[in-house]
C-alpha cells in the first residue's frame, strides 16, 4: 500500500515493462520519468503514486520533485500536504534556488498569515542557498518586509544589511540598499532604537559615508530631532550637541536652536535660556547671531504672554519686563561682540564699540585698553579706513583733555612701541606726542627735541623690517623735527 492507495489496484496491464524495468534498477530516474510521462493522462491518484515512488526510489532527481509538486500545485492540494512536498523535495536538494523560490511563493500567496512560518523559510533558504543565489532571493524576502513591517520587517532589513556589502550600505557603489534607505524603511516600521543606532553609525564614523545620497550634516540634525522625540538623559543629549558643534562649527546656530527645543520640550526654562545665552556668546557669524537671537526674543516673549495671561499682577512681572527689555536693548552689543569674535583685528568692529559705550567713561576706557592688548598689529582689517594708531589717540585724549600729562605721557611712550601698517601712523603719534609736551609745562621743553634724535638718529638697519625702523627714513617725521630745532635756536 502506498500513501493509502493499494498498489495493485493502481498499476495496469500496461504498465507492467516499466514496473519490470523499475524492479531491475529502482534508482533510476530516467526509467520513472519516463514512466511518469506514459502515464501522464491517467488519473490524479495514478500519477500521484508513481512520482511518490520515484522520489523515494530516486530523492536527488530535480525533475522528479519538479513533477511532484507541479501535479500538487495544480490539483489545488490541501496546503499542507503541499508544504510537506516542498519540505521533503528541500531536504534532498537544499541548493535548488528554483524550489526555494516557488515554495516562498506558494507561502506568501496562501500562507500570508502565516508570518513567522514565511520568515524561517526565507532564513533557511538564505542559509543553504550560496552567497551568489542570494540575490534572486533577497527581492521577495523585502517585499514580504514591506507588507508586514513592525518587528519582523526590521529583522528582515536588518539581516539584509548584514548581506550587502559594507561599501554598498555606505553608498559607494549601486546594486543594494544604502544606509539612508535602510533607515528610511526602519522608520515606517516605527523601530526608533534602531534608527537612532544607525544615526549614530554615520555620525561616529562620519567619513565612511560621505557617498550617502544625503549629506552626513542632514543626517546628523534628523539623528538630533530623533533623539528629542525620544529623549535621552539630558546629558547624554548634550554631549551630542557639544561634539556636533566642534565637528561642524559652521552650524553652530542651529545646534543651540536645538539644545534649547530640547529643553522646551523638558519644561525646564533655565536651561533654555542658559543655551540661548551660551549660543549668543559663542557665535561667530551674524548668520548664527540672528538665528538664535531671533528665537530668544520670540521665547521669551511668548513666556511673557504666559506670565501676564497668568496673572497680570506678578510680583516678578516688572522685574521679566526689564530683562525683556534689556535683552532687545543690547542687540547692538551683542552684535559687536559677535563680530569682533569673527575677527578681533577688525577696526571697524571696535570703532564701532567705542561708539556704543562713549556714553560711560569708565566702560569706553576699558574697551580702548582691551582694543589695544587684542589687535594684532600685523593683522588689522578695516574697510572704513580706520587705523590702529587712532585707538592709542583716543585712549590718550581722555587724559590729556582732563590734563592728566603725565598718564598721557606714558601712553605715547607706549604707543610708539606697538607696531602699525604704515610709518606715517607712528609719525603721527610722535608728533601728535611731542605737541602735547610743548603745550604744556610739566615737562621740559628740550623733551620733543631729544625724544625725536633719538628716534632719527638711530643707525637704519637693512635686515630690520619693524616700523619703528623704517621711521628713520620718514620725510614727514624728518621735517617736523627740523622746525622744531629752528625754532629753539630762534
Amino acid at each position: 500500500m502506498i500513501m493509502g492507495y493499494e498498489l495493485d489496484k493502481l498499476i495496469s496491464k500496461e504498465d507492467e515493462s516499466y514496473e519490470e524495468s523499475i524492479s531491475k534498477d529502482p534508482h533510476d530516474s530516467l526509467t520513472w520519468l519516463s514512466y511518469y510521462k506514459f502515464k501522464v493522462n491517467s488519473l490524479f491518484d495514478t500519477k500521484l503514486c508513481i512520482l511518490y515512488r520515484a522520489v523515494h526510489a530516486a530523492p536527488k532527481s530535480k525533475e522528479l520533485w519538479g513533477y511532484l509538486i507541479e501535479l500538487v500545485l495544480e490539483a489545488s492540494a490541501h496546503p499542507d500536504s503541499v508544504i510537506k512536498v516542498f519540505e521533503k523535495s528541500l531536504v534532498h536538494l537544499p541548493k535548488d534556488k528554483s524550489i526555494w523560490m516557488q515554495y516562498l511563493q506558494y507561502l506568501l500567496e496562501q500562507q500570508p498569515h502565516s508570518i513567522t512560518k514565511i520568515r524561517r523559510t526565507f532564513n533557511e533558504c538564505l542559509r543553504n542557498l550560496p552567497i551568489a543565489d542570494h540575490k534572486d532571493i533577497w527581492p521577495m524576502y523585502l517585499e514580504f518586509a514591506d507588507h508586514v513591517g513592525g518587528p519582523t520587517g526590521v529583522k528582515t532589513y536588518l539581516k539584509y544589511m548584514e548581506y550587502l556589502d559594507p561599501s554598498v550600505v555606505k553608498g559607494e557603489t549601486s546594486g543594494g540598499m544604502n544606509l539612508t534607505e535602510v533607515i528610511e524603511k526602519l522608520r515606517e516600521f516605527g523601530d526608533v532604537k534602531e534608527v537612532t543606532k544607525l544615526y549614530k553609525k554615520i555620525i561616529d564614523h562620519p567619513n565612511d559615508y560621505l557617498n550617502l545620497p544625503s549629506s552626513i550634516v542632514q543626517n546628523l540634525f534628523e539623528y538630533i530631532d530623533l533623539l528629542i522625540e525620544t529623549p535621552p538623559r539630558d546629558d547624554v543629549f548634550e554631549g551630542v550637541i557639544a561634539r556636533a558643534i566642534i565637528d561642524y562649527p559652521d552650524q553652530l546656530g542651529r545646534l543651540y536652536i536645538k539644545l534649547t527645543d530640547f529643553f522646551k520640550k523638558q519644561n525646564n526654562i533655565e536651561k533654555v535660556r542658559h543655551y540661548y545665552n551660551k549660543g549668543i556668546s559663542e557665535c561667530v557669524t551674524l548668520q548664527d547671531f540672528v538665528l538664535i537671537y531671533d528665537s530668544y526674543l520670540e521665547f521669551e516673549e511668548g513666556q511673557l504672554v504666559k506670565l501676564t495671561e497668568k496673572d497680570p499682577e506678578a510680583e516678578i512681572l516688572p522685574a521679566y519686563m526689564d530683562e525683556f527689555e534689556s535683552l532687545i536693548d543690547g542687540r547692538r552689543m551683542l552684535i559687536n561682540d559677535t563680530l569682533l569674535r569673527q575677527n578681533i583685528n577688525n577696526l571697524d568692529a571696535w570703532f564701532a564699540r567705542f561708539e556704543l559705550v562713549k556714553g560711560d567713561l569708565n566702560k569706553l576706557i576699558k574697551t580702548l585698553t582691551e582694543a589695544i592688548q587684542s589687535i594684532n598689529p600685523l593683522k588689522v582689517t578695516t574697510v572704513k579706513d580706520h587705523k590702529l594708531s587712532e585707538i592709542w589717540g583716543r585712549y590718550i585724549e581722555i587724559y590729556a583733555s582732563r590734563q592728566d600729562y603725565k598718564t598721557a605721557n606714558l601712553i605715547y611712550s607706549k604707543a610708539v612701541l606697538s607696531q602699525y601698517e604704515h610709518p606715517d601712523e607712528l609719525a603721527d603719534l610722535y608728533i601728535n606726542w611731542c605737541e602735547m609736551l610743548l603745550g604744556c609745562d610739566e615737562f621740559p621743553e628740550t623733551q620733543p627735541v631729544e625724544i625725536l634724535k633719538e628716534v632719527l638718529e638711530k643707525h637704519y638697519d637693512e635686515t630690520n623690517r619693524s616700523v619703528q625702523n623704517k621711521l628713520i627714513k620718514s620725510k614727514k617725521l624728518q621735517e617736523f623735527y627740523n622746525d622744531l630745532v629752528e625754532s629753539f635756536k630762534m
